[in-house]
């Protein structure tokens, strides 16, 4: 099992019982490409609900698809198809400031053993999002540079790191918040824009 420095505080349960759950081979399987996050990016407070985002997104470089519906009155349920592959996540839509965000969380994991299973730990993701007509573009904050700002001092904000180097925040909501309203407008925070079409 991969072993977990915490970086910022002392251990508590919640840290102890991420660090006898999650696996690194399990978060970059599911979540190449993102930062995942042990808190989610909102409260109710910040949830707002837009009838523009449900139907199905094709990507504009690929075949994949995004399907939006709606859960409740602040949620959706994101059905992600990739290569005939199908994977489901509680989605949320959070408002902090001007900008827009979506937050990911996965459904339980269906098509696996249960031992295999409990080797996964649930996390939440985030990206900034930007919804024109039938144009919906998708901004995922990048690894690498967290990764760098974190070595350099440059970003302080709770969170473990693996020995492979995969990191995992644990700031609390509000400290997530601040973090993604402080670099939302930043050069070089985000990977290139997925850019999807109404189907």
């Amino acid at each position: 099992m991969t072993d977990f420095k915490d970086n910022q505080h002392k251990p508590n349960k919640r840290i102890m019982k991420t660090k006898k759950l999650i696996m690194a081979l399990g978060i970059i399987s599911i979540l190449t490409g993102c930062i995942p996050s042990l808190n989610p990016l909102y409260t109710s407070m910040d949830l707002i609900f837009k009838s523009e985002f449900l139907g199905t997104w094709k990507e504009t470089k690929s075949i994949d698809s995004w399907t939006f519906e709606q859960k409740s009155d602040k949620e959706y349920k994101l059905t992600h198809t990739e290569d005939n592959k199908h994977a489901t996540f509680r989605a949320h839509v959070v408002k902090i400031g001007e900008f827009l965000f979506l937050d990911l969380y996965p459904e339980e994991l269906k098509s696996v053993d249960h031992l295999y299973q409990i080797h996964f730990f649930p996390v939440h993701t985030f990206s900034k999002i930007k919804i024109i007509n039938d144009q919906l573009t998708i901004e995922m904050f990048d690894p690498s540079w967290l990764e760098k700002g974190i070595e350099s001092n440059q970003i302080n904000i709770a969170h473990i790191k693996s020995s492979d180097g995969t990191i995992l925040l644990t700031a609390s909501t509000e400290e997530l918040q601040k973090f993604v309203l402080k670099y939302a407008d930043t050069k070089g925070v985000f990977q290139e824009p997925l850019t999807l079409k109404k189907n």
